[in-house]
């Protein structure tokens, strides 16, 4: 039976030398007073040049040293060594030469053998090459110093965390991109950083697999919370370290897309406006000719003379709601595909000035109007433009129905591709309207430009779809910031030239028609009610009136 400290090899048991020879290690014994090699396996031999044991026996060691001399303070270095005294043995690695004079690099491990003077007698050991460990630790080292050159210089942010999600290594770009400070970020959880809408998903997506399986890959784009709360949005990609097959950390890349998003939502805007407005203007159109029949027929119904009262105040009240429903229309056209403006040179600040005496009177707020010195002049339609300064200035009195002040700035603005993704570039007039209302909520932010959204009860949801849609028509843009308890800025760019001067609005003349009774009329109109109530209103006021349906039956009468 072999012996229960060996393993049977070809008949033979494996000793523990064997083993050792057969990875490589060598074992030997050295006279400390002479020097001498007395004993070794053929590994160690052949480690330093020798076909044999035999061949080393008696060799002088001091020969292999790279400096003969070194052996005597190696010695003095290597016996009053703590580790020695306290282990009794001890490690090290030491450079040595091969019989022909090549350099090899060993790791030692010594075991002195003590006479009864407490000198050393003699030294017992284990030798191994370092050569292909070397150039593994060197190869990682080597690794480890690219990696953490790429981590530290990378202009995309990347972020180290372990398996329970902890930060413990941040870049400088990971930190801009959140404007935090280093110390800010490691030791927290990555989630904290999140935003609270995409948290959720983010915690679902980072999680190690609760079935033990391979931890997936994690590409995303989430929203993070900046140190000003300002949300931010970034693509992810996630990836965890492995070893032994466990995940022990996770490498965490965000690249900001914030104006790409910015720009994505934008774009969606432009293509919700355009396809509502086509809709809109189709029914605008067709309602603005009821509505003309509607308060035609009232109208003339309120001149005669032999109505009672209770019959007068009906109409009135009927000619009432149809005025604010033409006003309606009157805003569905303006937002609706097709209603392109008429543009001539005119004074915003005026406009803006006379808006503001007009719809918000007995308001309840203040308003001051700031003007740049040497302001630009525009071109623009001044009845868009006039219902764009309405809705801004009445959304901001809305935003404060307990008072406050409403400030309104006009500044140039030089506008750069680099400033604007969708502006052109150019002189622009920027005008603010700031309000310190209660802010608008995160959640709606997105969405006050879409049409026919409003948190109001009794919003129609057109005011800032038809602000965005006026802007836009005169070649510029709208932006918002807000946050709740803050206020609300809304900027609006128009295009600028700096040859026409920004000119007063000059007072609409009425139209004066000289009109005698009895003369003949022709009137087309493709629409049947609106035919009948100006052939009404022109026969009430004494005319003789032909109305036709179209151009052709037009010049037949004619």
């Amino acid at each position: 039976m072999a012996d229960a400290r060996t393993l049977p090899t070809d008949g033979a048991p494996l000793c523990a030398d064997a083993t050792l020879e057969a990875i490589g290690i060598g074992t030997f014994t050295i006279d400390h007073v002479t020097g001498t090699v007395t004993t070794c396996s053929l590994a160690f031999a052949r480690m330093f040049g020798f076909e044999t044991a035999e061949a080393m026996r008696g060799v002088v060691v001091a020969q292999h040293y790279a400096d003969p001399k070194e052996r005597e303070e190696a010695a003095a270095r290597i016996y009053g060594h703590p580790d020695l005294k306290r282990d009794g043995f001890i490690r090290f690695e030491a450079q040595r030469t091969r019989k022909d004079g090549t350099p090899i690099d060993v790791l030692f491990s010594l075991v002195p053998t003590f006479g009864a003077d407490r000198q050393v007698v003699c030294v017992s050991g284990l030798a191994e090459l370092l050569s292909q460990r070397r150039k593994a630790d060197k190869a990682f080292r080597a690794s480890e110093e690219r990696f953490r050159a790429l981590f530290e210089t990378s202009a995309v942010g990347m972020a180290l965390a372990t398996p329970q999600g902890l930060i413990v290594r941040a870049n400088a770009a990971f930190c801009a991109f959140l404007d935090r400070a280093e110390q800010d970020t490691v030791g927290r959880p990555l989630l904290d950083f999140v935003h609270p809408g995409d948290a959720a998903d983010a915690a679902r997506q980072l999680a190690l697999p609760a079935d033990g399986s391979s931890p997936p890959l994690v590409g995303a784009q989430w929203r993070f919370a900046r140190a000003d709360l300002e949300p931010v949005w970034a693509s992810v990609s996630s990836s965890w370290l492995v070893q032994d097959d466990v995940p022990h950390s996770r490498v965490v890349i965000v690249q900001d897309v914030t104006q790409q998003k910015n720009m994505e939502m934008l774009i969606q805007r432009v293509e919700k406006l355009e396809a509502v407005g086509v809709l809109a203007g189709g029914i605008a159109h067709d309602f603005n000719n009821l509505l003309t029949g509607i308060l035609g027929s009232v109208s003339l119904a309120l001149t005669d003379p032999t109505l009672t009262d209770r019959t007068r105040s009906s109409l009135d009240l009927a000619e009432g709601s149809a005025l604010r429903a033409r006003e309606l229309t009157q805003q569905l056209i303006t937002f609706a595909k097709g209603g392109s403006p008429v543009k001539k040179a005119v004074s915003i600040v005026q406009l803006a000035e006379q808006t503001a005496a007009f719809c918000l009177s007995g308001a309840r707020c203040g308003i001051t109007f700031t003007v740049a010195k040497n302001l630009r002049g525009v071109e623009a339609d001044a009845g868009q433009l006039g219902q764009m300064f309405q809705n801004l200035l009445m959304n901001a009195a809305e935003a404060m129905p307990h008072g406050g002040d409403i400030r309104v700035r006009f500044a140039n603005a030089d506008i750069t591709r680099a400033d604007h993704p969708v502006l052109r570039p150019g002189p622009y007039v920027r005008i603010e309207i700031e309000d310190t209302g209660a802010g608008i909520a995160e959640s709606h932010l997105a969405r006050i430009f879409d049409p026919y959204f409003s948190t109001k009860e009794r919003g129609s949801g057109l005011g800032l779809a038809t602000v965005l849609s006026v802007a836009q028509r005169h070649g510029g843009h709208v932006e918002v910031r807000s946050h709740l308890g803050e206020g609300t800025v809304f900027s609006v760019f128009l295009p600028a030239s700096d040859e026409i001067a920004a000119v007063p609005v000059r007072a609409a003349r009425e139209a004066v028609v000289a009109h005698t009774p009895g003369s003949r009329v022709l009137v087309m109109d493709d629409e049947p009610s609106v035919r009948e109530v100006a052939k009404a209103a022109l026969e009430h006021a004494g005319h003789t009136c032909t109305a036709t349906g179209d151009g052709q039956a037009a010049i037949a009468e004619y």
